[in-house]
């Protein structure tokens, strides 16, 4: 569980450092966003290596337009395969993520991603493997950081 906090306090780490950078983040917004794309499609190309069950994918991309937290899934994937490369990762997803809301002068977004990583990480007590619907939310989010992306472009 403590690894689980210290992944998700990349993303509080990016805020400050949205904080102490605030000149540069106009300049460099569209690079943070590359690296929340390129963190979040190496997380989901190592989920898919190791697990795939199509019904939970399917699940996992309907919830992921509804429910576009992504700190939700990454709660929910840590608590079924908890590794250093996806905590790492998910630190690592966090930095941008943090620095953009701070871009957006948006603390209500972090306050909602813990609480919604705190929420996922419930799936401890599910006795199913639950990466597959982990991976199909992260692609949703994907898809809509992607168009994202493409609106600042």
């Amino acid at each position: 569980m403590i690894v689980n906090a210290l992944s998700f306090f990349g993303s509080i780490i990016g805020y400050f450092t949205g904080k102490f950078t605030e000149e540069e983040l106009k300049s460099g917004r569209i690079y943070f966003e590359i690296l929340k794309i390129a963190v979040l499609t190496l997380l989901t190309l190592f989920i898919f290596l190791k697990n795939f069950n199509l019904l939970l994918l399917t699940i996992g991309i309907i919830l992921g337009f509804i429910l576009r937290y992504e700190y939700f899934y990454f709660g929910v994937l840590l608590t079924q395969n908890l590794n250093f490369l996806n905590a790492g990762l998910v630190f690592l997803y966090g930095l941008p993520y943090g620095t953009l809301a701070f871009h957006k002068k948006s603390f209500k977004t972090l306050f909602y991603s813990a609480v919604f990583f705190s929420i996922g990480s419930l799936a401890v007590f599910f006795d199913y493997n639950l990466m597959s619907f982990a991976a199909g939310g992260m692609i949703s989010v994907l898809a809509f950081n992607i168009i994202s992306l493409n609106r600042i472009m």
